[in-house]
């Protein structure tokens, strides 16, 4: 199941607009002037998830990110995170400042472990 919030489309950031080409999938396309993205928030429990997102063309420029404690994890490393306070979180697709794009990509944020065995992270 996927749980990545989606933002509320369409919305134009530093010079880059994000609208829906369809369900789950968002397409940016512009010159970034500075880092930055859409944002929305996602309520987690405690446990292991994984962050991901299908990009047509442009990993490295176009991204997904959630901010736990104070660290962003995202699509281009792909690295797991662990949540160990039940909380709301940040989540962001991101665009690279100075990049254009033009680009889809469908953020998905999946739950691995719910945190209650000792192989949780």
């Amino acid at each position: 199941m996927n749980l990545y919030p989606l933002p509320k489309l369409p919305d134009t950031r530093s010079g880059v607009a994000y609208t829906y080409k369809s369900e789950g999938v968002i397409h940016a396309v512009g010159t970034c002037t500075a880092w930055d993205g859409v944002d929305s928030e996602v309520t987690l429990q405690p446990g292991r998830y994984s962050l991901a997102g299908s990009v047509s063309t442009d990993r490295q420029n176009l991204y997904v990110q959630i901010n736990v404690d104070g660290k962003n994890y995202n699509t281009i490393s792909s690295e797991p995170f662990t949540i160990t306070t039940a909380g709301t979180y940040s989540c962001s697709v991101m665009t690279r400042s100075g990049s254009t794009v033009d680009a889809n990509i469908m953020p998905v944020l999946t739950a691995i472990s719910d945190g209650t065995s000792e192989t949780d992270g």
